[in-house]
């Protein structure tokens, strides 16, 4: 005895799959644009994985420092229990807005991501590493007001002004 549901839908599909190949041949393909699209930036804090700091940051497996990317970066080295950690995390976003397209802002969980926390020498949180494009990383640690860290990426990143002689927190 044959059951009439399955093979009423095999034949339902065999009647339709060459309609349905003759509506696919007759669709009009897609224009290309011949310029670019832009991507729109990125313009909060990114989680940094090991993986990713290999790739886009510096070399792990080296002592030397040598920078990949092409704009500064801050990373904040935090833990999910600081607390003010959870304080400055609305900091630091507000921060990656306002320096949006010139600055990457990056936030790594050092509980997580341990071998980041060591290379960073986050012995204490928050560490923030600032990274210029070309030179040596400048670390502070504990939280600091906004006011102070702008100072730093400006002065520190961005080159713009004098550097502050001395800077609270900084090691």
């Amino acid at each position: 005895m044959t059951k009439p549901i399955p093979t009423l839908l095999l034949l339902i599909f065999v009647l339709t799959l060459p309609l349905a190949l003759q509506a696919r041949k007759k669709a009009k393909p897609v224009p290309v644009a011949e310029e670019p699209v832009e991507i729109p930036e990125v313009c909060h804090v990114e989680y940094l994985t090991t993986e990713m700091c290999s790739q886009d940051i510096a070399r792990l497996d080296t002592t030397a420092w040598a920078y990949k990317g092409s704009m500064p970066c801050v990373i904040d080295c935090y833990t999910t229990w600081c607390g003010p950690c959870k304080r400055l995390a609305p900091i630091m976003e507000e921060l990656a807005e306002q320096y949006c397209g010139r600055v990457c802002f990056y936030k790594t969980d050092i509980e997580r991501d341990r071998l980041l926390g060591r290379v960073f020498g986050a012995a204490s949180i928050p560490t923030i590493v600032y990274v210029p494009v070309d030179g040596q990383p400048i670390v502070t640690k504990g939280l600091m007001p906004k006011e102070q860290y702008v100072q730093i990426i400006e002065s520190v990143l961005l080159h713009q002004g004098a550097a502050a002689e001395t800077q609270p927190n900084q090691e």
